[in-house]
């Protein structure tokens, strides 16, 4: 989130190639990102568990969260 923000702040538009701005640890997969009408969501998930964690901003919530900028897994 905080690295789609700043990209955000710098360009005035959102991204859905974050490039080198982060990283991630072996076994991760994603994040996948969409860019939505006034916003964005991803999703993440990991090798090693069958979870899924999601966030969204914006109007378009993408299950199982409910709230925007709350990281919710199931």
């Amino acid at each position: 989130m905080t690295s789609e923000e700043a990209y955000f702040a710098d360009s005035i538009k959102y991204t859905t190639n974050l490039g080198t701005m982060y990283a991630t640890s072996a076994g991760v997969v994603g994040p996948t990102i969409a860019l939505t009408a006034d916003g964005w969501t991803a999703w993440v998930s990991h090798t090693t568990t069958p979870k899924t964690c999601v966030i969204f901003v914006g109007s378009t919530a993408i299950a199982p969260a409910t709230k925007e900028g709350t990281p919710t897994c199931k």
